[in-house]
């Protein structure tokens, strides 16, 4: 997926998809952002809580609270934060957090009501940012009913290298390990409440051993997904393939 966003609020994003099924590259208009795409629950806006443009919505400061969730959740990219094994026969467990830890955060809790899409799936946005880094911890959906529809749930390994906190000892020589504090996401779902069905994702390292973790996160690094050349159809369809 490419997208390129534009810092004047009258120009929307353009939005690029590969499809291996037909080998060609889909475009996504701005009124298809709310639909769901690859089969998941998710979609382009809700990616990471909010990834819309933040001009088409109305924005309004509902409260200031503490809320429970996991920031340093003493994990990164093992399936063993889920209750179960992603195996398709666990059910929903297999879309449940159990060995994480939880904390108490200052959130600000932010509504947003878009007001720039002639047609769009979401009727407002439920936001909770952390107040500490500016990302979300929680974001719920409503439909066009008013409705709860889904929900975003980030999980934060927060410190300066990804591998901190993993049960087995983490890998000190990695190529990318930061002397500042990053929040790390490796973990995460969205939620449709009204099908009680999830998508959830894992971190590559949840998928690979641990000696080739060192391509995880990418933050100001000269490397080939960095470069301008990166961001470019060509290079999209070059990747996928």
């Amino acid at each position: 997926m490419l997208n390129t966003r534009y810092l004047p609020t009258n120009i929307p994003d353009d939005s690029y998809m590969y499809l291996p099924e037909l080998r060609r590259v889909r475009r996504i208009s701005v009124a298809n952002r709310s639909d769901a795409f690859w089969g998941t629950d998710m979609d382009l806006d809700s990616l990471w809580g909010m990834n819309s443009k933040h001009a088409y919505w109305k924005w309004r400061l509902l409260a200031e609270k503490q809320i429970l969730a996991p920031v340093h959740m003493g994990q990164y990219g093992t399936r063993d934060v889920w209750c179960a094994q992603p195996d398709g026969r666990s059910g929903v467990l297999a879309g449940m957090p159990c060995n994480i830890n939880w904390e108490k955060r200052n959130v600000y809790v932010v509504e947003g009501l878009p007001v720039a899409y002639s047609q769009y799936a979401y009727s407002k946005r439920i936001m909770y940012v952390d107040k500490d880094f500016w990302a979300q911890n929680f974001s719920e959906m409503y439909d066009n009913g008013g409705e709860l529809w889904k929900l975003w749930f980030n999980m934060f390994e927060y410190g300066p290298l990804p591998y901190e906190g993993y049960p087995v000892k983490p890998i000190r020589g990695a190529k990318y390990n930061y002397t500042d504090d990053w929040a790390f996401t490796p973990h995460g779902m969205q939620m449709d409440l009204q099908l009680a069905h999830f998508s959830k994702w894992d971190a590559p390292s949840g998928y690979e051993k641990q000696e080739d973790w060192i391509n995880e996160w990418y933050f100001n690094e000269p490397i080939e997904f960095n470069t301008s050349k990166a961001f470019s159809v060509n290079f999209l369809i070059q990747s996928a393939r």
